[in-house]
């Protein structure tokens, strides 16, 4: 399996699993470019932005955990 900083081609991968996990798609690829653009100097997001990333990526992540079978973080 490649190495892959797009979160949306992880989430492909689990489809097979629950394809339920579609829905989380499009929130996968906005946080991608936090992944990626914000790694290194030069690009910084804002507050605002951060803030809703950080929501964002809780909800994927409580998601992807249920669809592991793995319990929720406390």
């Amino acid at each position: 399996m490649p190495k892959t900083h797009k979160l949306e081609s992880l989430i492909d991968q689990l489809l097979a699993y629950d394809g339920t996990l579609v829905l989380l798609r499009s929130s996968a690829a906005r946080l991608t470019k936090y992944a990626v653009e914000y790694r290194y100097p030069g690009l910084n997001a804002t507050r605002g932005r951060t803030q809703t990333a950080l929501k964002t990526m809780e909800r994927v992540r409580v998601e992807v955990r249920r669809c592991l079978g793995l319990r929720p973080r406390p």
